[in-house]
């Protein structure tokens, strides 16, 4: 006879994330480790920074009319080559490493894709910072 396998319970906390139409979408993480939640509103684009350990998050949403092109890919690509932690963005389910220009462009970002910006390491929060404002700067393309 073949016993039952014995199941551990998870505890599941739900997180609430707002995107930029005012929808209220229910996510839930498994062990809630996050600590020092921040939520800033800038340039009218709402950034949700966590920090657990050496680990930072921005949510930013594409303003700029044309997307994020070779230009722009371009852009993010060499601003995530200044700093030394581990950079990515997470869009439409897919990651991408945030210092190369190809799987930034596969990304395919286009006016109004929410991307999550991640850095790990030592300079993450200074990392964070400037690729942030690069997105709501619009990448210096003033449309």
């Amino acid at each position: 006879m073949i016993k039952p396998l014995a199941i551990k319970p998870i505890t599941l906390s739900p997180i609430i994330n707002v995107n930029r139409k005012g929808d209220v979408m229910d996510f839930t993480k498994i062990n809630n480790e996050f600590m020092n939640l921040q939520i800033k509103l800038e340039s009218n684009e709402k950034i949700i920074q966590k920090k657990r350990g050496k680990l930072m998050e921005a949510l930013v949403t594409i303003i700029n009319k044309s997307g994020v092109h070779a230009r722009p890919a371009a852009m993010l690509a060499q601003m995530g080559r200044r700093y030394t932690s581990k950079i990515t963005y997470t869009a439409k389910g897919i990651t991408a490493d945030g210092k190369n220009i190809i799987p930034i462009i596969n990304l395919g970002l286009s006016c109004g894709t929410q991307v999550l910006i991640t850095a790990e390491g030592d300079d993450e929060q200074e990392a964070i910072k400037a690729l942030s404002e690069l997105v709501n700067n619009r990448f210096g393309e003033h449309q």
